[in-house]
């Protein structure tokens, strides 16, 4: 990933860092009495890959909790919750993530719930994090009742007489998250650790996080223990910009191990839960134009704030409608951030239009993606976006626009996987339908583009080119070795690839280095 010298045979790493690279015979003069040498045998190396938008302790969590990603009908779904309730004492709470109503016969109801575990308190959040589905129980101790008022935001099903039906999508989940227990500092302790070490056998040396508050606590917690081998850039969620601002934090404050990032912010739902924010209608849904969570008003004050208090901004934005109002905010601050050094960023940038497409790189906005999500969004966008979908996941229209990419998974959403989310640019079908044709093929990228938005791009859009995201002296010793070389980008290849071992600062965290 380094221009001035893109493939080399050796390297040398020395406390932490890249002392050397170039070919063999030139590094094999730099060694000494003692150093030791590491033969690869012709297997691959490749910088450490970050992950530019994760959800970490959500991700974390559900390795402890019930996983209903990939689960295909809401029996196997119960079958799940009521295995989990028989085990977890009466009273207590019942929690997972993943549920994908799109496949199922249809939308899950509390009473559902209500039958498998009626001594339990249930809550369990959709694949893509805008809905929630709760019980009986949850929604009594919330104090949902038929004269609830729908959140500003947000929307909540009813069943013919009323009754709210146990559904809850985007800012309507803050009716339920307020009577959910918090997690213990322990508890998060011991997720992250998990969680970590999984990302380090997935090749992932760095994320940039979009949780909340108490997993930077965590973090901070686990660096001061020395125990943290993952690079983190902590994104500051948008209710406590202001706090944060007022103590003085700013886009870019921290460590290579910890660093402060962009304020998270939204500006629609999804499109599992057809909330994205829409310039014309959903298919087959007149008049509907899915969910703003903010006004155009609310946003540019928001990034005018940000801004104001040297940070920049990551906006989540899904529907063209929402990527619009979104670039016109930040465009109402473009100057003062140029001048600032501020590198605001559209997470997901999902579904764009031809006249929005060049302003990415008029405004010098990362488009943050996640290529995991073309492949598995591929039917539902079809769906309810038609012929739309032409600018859907627009990879390489963004790339030959001039826009900056960062790549990421959006875990738990998606898998942390980068070699996965590698094949998915680079192919855009999903790995189990090799016979399929790829999805909007002109949009497909290179080997060497997908990689980049998992290394050099993902630095980029942290402020950290000059530590991480190249083979390159003086940066950071961060880097994979996989299983095989994937440079010519066979599917085949692409598909079984694998983390045969993972270095964060010279240190071994994953698989085997023999020598």
């Amino acid at each position: 990933m380094d221009p001035a010298n893109p493939q080399v045979e050796a390297f040398v790493v020395d406390d932490g860092r890249i002392l050397a690279a170039g070919t063999a015979s030139a590094i094999d003069g730099l060694l000494g009495p003692g150093d030791r040498t590491v033969d690869l045998r012709g297997q691959m190396v490749v910088p450490g890959l970050i992950d530019a938008h994760v959800h970490f302790s959500w991700f974390s969590f559900n390795l402890m909790e019930i996983n209903l990603d990939g689960v295909a009908t809401l029996e196997e779904a119960l079958a799940l919750v009521r295995d989990r309730a028989s085990r977890t004492p009466g009273g207590g709470w019942v929690r997972g993530h993943g549920f994908n109503a799109n496949v199922w016969e249809r939308w899950p109801t509390a009473k559902d719930l209500d039958m498998v575990a009626p001594l339990h308190r249930v809550v369990l959040s959709s694949k893509d994090g805008h809905s929630l589905w709760a019980n009986s129980l949850v929604m009594a101790e919330a104090g949902v009742t038929p004269g609830t008022e729908v959140p500003v935001g947000g929307e909540f099903t009813r069943d013919d007489h009323g009754n709210p039906t146990g559904i809850f999508k985007e800012n309507a989940t803050d009716l339920i998250w307020p009577v959910v227990p918090r997690y213990s500092q322990r508890e998060y302790l011991e997720a992250l650790r998990l969680g970590i070490r999984h990302a380090h056998q997935m090749g992932v040396t760095g994320v940039h996080d979009m949780d909340a508050t108490d997993c930077f606590r965590a973090l901070q917690t686990l660096q001061g223990q020395g125990d943290l081998s993952l690079r983190v850039y902590k994104q500051v969620p948008e209710p406590a910009m202001r706090a944060a601002a007022e103590a003085g934090l700013a886009t870019g404050f921290g460590n290579e191990w910890l660093r402060v990032g962009c304020v998270k912010v939204f500006a629609d739902g999804s499109l599992g839960s057809q909330t994205a924010h829409m310039l014309e209608p959903f298919e087959g849904r007149p008049g509907y134009l899915g969910v703003p969570t903010h006004t155009p008003e609310e946003l540019a004050e928001v990034v005018a704030t940000a801004v104001g208090h040297n940070m920049a901004v990551a906006i989540h934005a899904i529907g063209d409608a929402a990527n619009r109002t979104v670039l016109d905010a930040i465009e109402t601050a473009v100057e003062l951030s140029r001048r600032k050094g501020l590198r605001h960023r559209i997470e997901h940038a999902q579904l764009l239009t031809d006249l929005d497409v060049p302003r990415f790189a008029q405004l010098g906005v990362i488009a943050s993606v996640q290529p995991s999500h073309a492949q598995s969004d591929r039917y539902v966008a079809d769906k309810h976006w038609g012929s739309r979908s032409r600018l859907a996941y627009p990879f390489r229209t963004l790339l030959r626009s001039g826009a900056r990419l960062a790549f990421g998974s959006d875990v738990p959403v998606e898998p942390l996987d980068p070699l996965a989310g590698i094949h998915a640019a680079v192919w855009r079908k999903r790995p189990n339908e090799p016979d399929s044709e790829s999805w909007y093929p002109a949009e497909r990228l290179s080997v060497q583009e997908a990689i980049y938005g998992f290394t050099m791009g993902a630095a980029y859009a942290s402020g950290e080119e000059h530590l991480k995201g190249s083979i390159t002296a003086g940066k950071l010793a961060d880097f994979v070795v996989l299983t095989q070389d994937i440079s010519g980008g066979g599917e085949e290849s692409l598909r079984s690839v694998r983390a045969a071992a993972t270095v964060v600062g010279g240190n071994l965290v994953h698989g085997h280095l023999e020598g």
